[in-house]
C-alpha cells in the first residue's frame, strides 16, 4: 500500500467513513489529522527494528587526510562484522574500547574502525587517498511526502502502520475500543514480522 492507501485504510477502520480523501497532499483539519497520524506511525513502526526490507550495502567514502566520515545512523542499524576495505576485513570495536586502543590517529592502513556517540563512523588510521569502505547496514527510515510513496517494508507488514496509527487516533478522539483493537491487530503485525527478523543465537561464555 502506497501513503494514501494507508489513510484511506485508517479511515475506515477507524469508522470515519463521512470523510472522503483522495489526495494526502495539502489537506488540513481532520483529514489533515489522519495523513499525519500515518505519517508518524509510518516513521515509528520502520524504526522499531532492522527489517530485512531496509538492509543495503553501504559505501562509505573517506576523503583523503581523514578518518571520521559523518553519518546519520545509529550503531544498532550496522552489522559490525561486514566492515570492508576491498577484501581486508576492518575490526570493529564499541567507541569506548577503541579511543583507548587508538588514543593518536595516525597516517596508514585502517584495520579497525568504530561509530562515536555522535554517530560518525572512525577509523583507526588517517587515509593516505580517498577511501571506500563498504559495510552492511540497514536504513534510516524516512517521512513520507507523497501519495504514491511506499513503506520500507514487506508488503504483508504494510498493515503494521495502520493498526499503529489507529492507536494514535484512539488517544486523540479518546476511542477506547478503537485502541483496543488497533493494538491487538498491531501486536498480531509485529509477531508474524518476527519470522522475516534474524534468529537468536548463543552468545559468548560468560568469564
Amino acid at each position: 500500500m502506497n501513503r494514501l492507501e494507508l489513510v484511506q485504510r485508517l479511515i475506515f477502520e477507524s469508522g470515519a467513513s463521512g470523510l472522503k480523501l483522495g489526495s494526502t497532499l495539502n489537506q488540513s483539519g481532520d483529514a489533515r489529522n489522519f495523513v499525519n497520524w500515518i505519517d508518524d506511525a509510518w516513521l515509528e513502526v520502520c524504526g522499531l527494528r532492522n527489517w530485512p526490507s531496509m538492509w543495503e550495502q553501504a559505501p562509505l567514502t573517506f576523503t583523503a587526510g581523514t578518518s571520521i566520515l559523518a553519518q546519520s545512523l545509529a550503531h544498532k542499524r550496522y552489522e559490525k562484522d561486514t566492515a570492508k576495505i576491498g577484501t581486508t576485513e576492518l575490526t570493529y570495536y564499541p567507541w569506548d574500547e577503541f579511543r583507548d586502543l587508538y588514543p593518536v590517529i595516525q597516517d596508514g592502513n585502517p584495520s579497525a574502525w568504530s561509530i562515536r556517540p555522535d554517530r560518525s563512523v572512525a577509523l583507526s588510521a588517517i587515509v593516505a587517498a580517498d577511501t571506500v569502505v563498504t559495510v552492511e547496514r540497514y536504513k534510516r527510515p524516512v517521512r513520507p511526502t507523497q501519495d504514491t510513496d511506499i513503506p520500507p517494508l514487506f508488503e504483508e507488514h504494510h498493515m503494521a502502520i495502520v493498526w499503529r496509527a489507529l492507536m494514535l487516533y484512539a488517544g486523540f478522539d479518546e476511542a477506547g475500543v478503537a485502541y483496543k483493537r488497533g493494538a491487538a491487530e498491531y501486536g498480531v503485525v509485529k509477531r508474524l514480522a518476527a519470522d522475516d527478523l534474524p534468529s537468536m543465537t548463543w552468545g559468548d561464555p560468560l568469564l
